[in-house]
């Protein structure tokens, strides 16, 4: 190249002197003297943008391209004789002035006393010169293209890297959209389940409001018909307690949904006033006081009852309870929700509860203000904590793809004690985490449920390992550890690991007080194990 790329002048060895910048491109000596005026104290490189800063010399602290100077002055042929006295030249003059090749007359007429040096040895080391010029040239340009691709490489590191994030990403967005569709989806299908209960429930109410008005007008018939006879008085409890229940279901609808119509007694015929012994029987909603004589329809309805109860002995019967004599529920809800104010602490142990049982005893103990009406009760005593569902049957692993406050709530290990205490646990299915500190450059404290898993390999053999489990707060010295055990490497070996970015990148994890995250590790990233070998030589050096 003997233009100059800004202003396309052939470069000369004195108008357009080269100068050459650190970024190796070249420059002549009046466009880099336009950019210094346009930005005092440095020049911006106008091929790759490359920022020069100048000294107080200004452009002239750039050197000159003798490689190009060379070129120039090699392309036209010098002249080998004295134009004027028609010798061979003998001696270069290196005077200020001068600076050219002469004769021996041209020495004796007109350079006498100057400082002169044969022409064969000037020629020789302004040859040397150049050549060395040249080799400074090559060098630096050498230079410029190893750290061009020592960068090169980390651009592409980082583009990996940065694919893989983002990969990771997307997969994550599309695991909560799928996991919000499946909620809307659980809340439409709740929504159309308590609109057909309460359609139901309204269908219902209204059939055993006609019953129990088909009952009323049996039991004043019979009423009459024992006024009429003169040995039943008092028995205006029936008529009393059907009015009642009507009245109930009048102002409270839902509430009577458990009425045993089985076991009310219809009083169709004339009852046998000679027995004259009276019975009281007991519904769930309903008392009704009967003659002797009506024992008969009793023994049907007590036959049917236990019936219902064998079937299904979970409607009739009370969960049991641990052996030991837990805290009153007032009391266990005040225990748990001071424990549950405490504040997340790096290493604390916090641990993770299936929403279902949690919420099941937050009704029990009524946790909420607004939902105490069962507190309590053994219809919704909680049982043992269970967190089954959260765990894979086959492995016992986590979940995946769990969230929190939808399918798990944490608490702190000081209320899981209590509530273990009191409750107990299924197959000792407890999920225990740890807090530690979160990101790279913004660091929060939170609970770890889900670890990073690694894939573990040793060197040569790259497509054989494991995949191991870690937590982010785990420094790479202990991968190295768990390493060196699943391959059965001694620890007098020498060792060091490697990430696998693509086919072919490799970076040196060469700081062990590293945690995973400082050092930039991804789930799912490869992990090379290389041991030194006896000679003292890396593999893959």
């Amino acid at each position: 190249m003997t233009n100059c790329p800004v202003c396309y002048e052939e470069f000369t060895q004195y108008r357009h002197v080269p100068r050459l910048l650190s970024c190796t491109h070249t420059i002549c000596h009046p466009c880099l003297e336009t950019l210094l005026k346009q930005t005092p104290r440095q020049i911006s490189c106008p091929q790759c943008r490359t920022v020069h800063r100048v000294s107080e010399q200004g452009v002239t602290s750039f050197p000159q391209n003798k490689y190009i100077l060379h070129h120039i002055n090699s392309n036209k042929k010098p002249p080998d004789r004295c134009s004027e006295h028609k010798k061979d030249f003998a001696f270069y003059c290196k005077g200020s002035s001068c600076k050219v090749s002469i004769c021996p007359k041209c020495y004796m007429q007109s350079h006498m006393g100057h400082d002169v040096v044969d022409f064969d040895e000037y020629s020789a080391r302004n040859l040397q010169e150049l050549y060395d010029s040249a080799d400074t040239v090559i060098k630096t340009i050498e230079s410029g293209i190893s750290e061009l691709e020592k960068v090169e490489i980390q651009l592409d590191m980082a583009k990996a890297k940065a694919m893989v994030n983002m990969e990771s990403d997307k997969n994550k967005i599309r695991e909560h959209i799928k996991r919000l569709n499946e909620m809307l989806d659980i809340v439409e299908k709740n929504e159309r389940t308590a609109l057909n209960i309460r359609a139901t429930n309204n269908t219902n109410i209204k059939f055993r409001k006609q019953q129990l008005e088909q009952e009323l007008q049996k039991a004043k018939a019979c009423r009459n018909l024992v006024s009429a006879s003169g040995e039943f008085n008092g028995r205006m409890v029936v008529i009393e307690n059907i009015e009642n229940k009507l009245a109930s279901i009048g102002n409270h609808p839902f509430k009577v949904e458990k009425i045993n119509y089985e076991q009310c007694i219809r009083l169709g015929k004339k009852p046998n006033i000679t027995q004259g012994i009276v019975n009281s029987l007991t519904t769930t909603d309903v008392k009704l006081t009967i003659m002797e004589g009506c024992s008969e329809k009793m023994d049907v309805n007590k036959r049917k009852r236990k019936q219902r109860i064998e079937e299904d002995p979970v409607l009739f019967k009370v969960p049991r309870t641990r052996e030991s004599n837990p805290a009153e529920p007032y009391l266990q809800k005040e225990i748990v929700a001071g424990l549950m104010k405490k504040p997340l602490q790096v290493g604390d142990i916090w641990n993770l509860i299936d929403v279902k049982w949690y919420n099941q005893w937050k009704i029990y103990v009524g946790f909420d203000e607004w939902n105490t009406e069962y507190v309590g009760s053994p219809w919704h005593h909680p049982g043992q904590i269970d967190n089954s569902l959260l765990l894979i049957a086959d492995t016992g692993e986590l979940r995946p793809g769990l969230m929190d406050d939808l399918d798990y709530v944490l608490v702190p290990d000081e209320a899981w004690a209590m509530l273990n205490e009191w409750y107990g646990c299924n197959n000792g299915s407890r999920i225990a985490r740890k807090v530690i500190l979160q990101g790279m450059f913004t660091k929060h404290k939170k609970v770890e449920v889900y670890y990073m898993g690694l894939k573990l390999r040793c060197h040569p053999f790259l497509e054989i390992g494991t995949l191991t489990e870690f937590s982010r707060a785990v420094k790479i010295h202990d991968i190295e550890r768990v390493a060196r055990n699943l391959f059965d490497i001694e620890q007098h070996r020498d060792v060091r690991l490697w990430n696998k970015y693509l086919s072919n990148t490799f970076e040196h994890l060469n700081k062990p007080d590293d945690t995973i995250q400082e050092a930039g590790l991804y789930e799912g990233q490869v992990i090379i194990l290389e041991v030194k070998n006896e000679d003292g030589t890396w593999p893959r050096s």
